[in-house]
């Protein structure tokens, strides 16, 4: 059988089925070299760990348990947004996205006032994804589809880039300790009274949309 990609021939079973980007809702069987190719082209302007082939077959098992944590540049990015509160803004308008928080203060032995929690942004939950605050224990991303992931790598939230893919079935995945909650929740840190206001102001809008007084 030959991939789809390169058009070189291989087993049937060291091809994986690939949403093709080209055409919405085909798929096309590539190699691993194909895939590899694919997500360097991706990935070519953010950093991160690139998909593997482990992905493809594991589905999603990160993405089934909770979204991972955007930082501010990821918001930018996705958003296309010059303005860092115009992008959350129009992320969390969106219905896609929520403000999730760390519990407490995420600096160590910070100084007085220590803030009781800390906001953040992260894709929202499909078991409360009109929730605008959504400090969940756990949910499966609205990004994740029957391919898995919807979003281009580039756009993909720091802490889902910076996951490290299992190398065989049965082992798991790792996140480096730059990209855990902590890390996610103090790059938000200098946003707070921001990330209230704006999830405010989006809380009220939602609302009116549905007709909730």
């Amino acid at each position: 059988m030959k991939c789809d990609d390169c058009h070189k021939d291989y087993e049937i079973d060291d091809l994986v089925i690939y949403p093709d980007p080209d055409q919405s809702g085909r798929e096309i069987d590539i190699c691993d070299a194909c895939i590899e190719r694919r997500s360097k082209q991706d990935a070519a302007e953010v950093s991160g760990y690139l998909p593997t082939k482990m992905c493809a077959r594991c589905g999603g098992d990160c993405c089934r348990q909770y979204a991972g944590i955007a930082w501010p540049e990821d918001v930018l990015r996705l958003s296309g947004k010059d303005d860092l509160e115009d992008a959350v803004l129009s992320l969390l308008l969106t219905g896609k996205w929520a403000l999730d928080w760390w519990e407490g203060d995420p600096r160590e032995g910070s100084p007085e006032p220590r803030l009781g929690q800390c906001y953040y942004m992260r894709p929202a939950h499909t078991n409360a994804d009109t929730a605008v605050f959504d400090g969940s224990w756990g949910g499966q991303c609205v990004y994740l589809d029957d391919h898995g992931c919807s979003l281009a790598f580039e756009e993909r939230p720091k802490q889902c880039r910076d996951l490290k893919p299992r190398e065989f079935h049965g082992s798991g995945c790792l996140c480096d300790d730059a990209a855990d909650k902590q890390n996610g929740a103090l790059a938000w840190l200098d946003h707070q009274e921001m990330l209230s206001r704006v999830g405010n102001e989006v809380y009220r809008i939602l609302r009116a949309r549905r007709g909730v007084a």
